[in-house]
């Protein structure tokens, strides 16, 4: 009798151990630590320089949840684009279970290679969004166009397509961030105002296929990502 009440109790306790939530991670564009708006002037109050953003939008990819160390869970089919002209994109969301315990999100900025080599695909990956180069180059992770009144070009525009997948130009970018504390809701915010700060738009400011430059400028984005408190 003790074992069949045993028994019934665990056939009750199933739903509940297979409950489920809504995670969910809003991106959080800023310029000079304001919300990034498309086609707005920003001025810099410090070099008193004028930064104008006409584009933005990347790929999210293989996001994974930690305790520690150790993975707790993996997104199946894990491909987001994330397209600041798109209000709706900014907000990811994956259902996980109500009891998983984690303490660090990951996930990669771009496609990987193996993605890449299995040529154009569809939902988040249709070349239609204007993210695919061709084959032989795979997908662009990241796009930023837009204005710097010291950039010296013509109009003072810049332009940043970023991505390659294969050696020497693998151009994805991994991103782990601990977590200020256990929820449902999280805010991922990355400054563009601080990127273009800390590169020479002198040197670079036209980057259209697979390079180093592409490489280099992926891993200063992939670093100035992180979750607000």
């Amino acid at each position: 009798m003790r074992t069949f009440c045993l028994f019934i109790l665990y056939c009750m306790s199933i739903p509940y151990l297979n409950a489920q939530q809504n995670v969910r991670i809003s991106f959080l564009p800023l310029v000079h630590s304001k919300p990034l708006v498309l086609g707005t002037i920003n001025m810099d109050s410090l070099s008193h320089d004028s930064v104008r953003i006409d584009a933005f939008r990347f790929y999210v990819s293989n996001i994974v949840l930690l305790q520690d160390d150790s993975v707790v869970f993996r997104e199946n089919t894990s491909y987001h684009l994330v397209d600041l002209a798109d209000t709706n994109s900014l907000h990811l969301r994956f259902a996980v279970n109500e009891q998983l315990v984690y303490n660090t999100i990951q996930f990669q900025l771009g496609i990987d290679s193996l993605t890449n080599e299995s040529g154009a695909l569809g939902g988040a990956l249709d070349p239609t969004r204007g993210m695919y180069w061709a084959w032989q180059s795979g997908y662009i992770n990241l796009k930023l166009e837009g204005y710097r009144n010291s950039c010296p070009t013509r109009n003072h525009l810049f332009e940043f397509h970023l991505g390659g997948y294969r050696y020497p130009f693998n151009a994805i970018q991994p991103v782990s961030r601990k977590l200020p504390m256990q929820t449902n809701t999280y805010t991922c915010a990355i400054d563009i105002g601080t990127f273009l700060d800390q590169i020479s738009l002198a040197k670079n400011n036209h980057i259209m296929s697979p390079s180093h430059a592409a490489v280099n400028l992926s891993q200063q984005l992939a670093d100035l990502f992180y979750f607000l408190p």
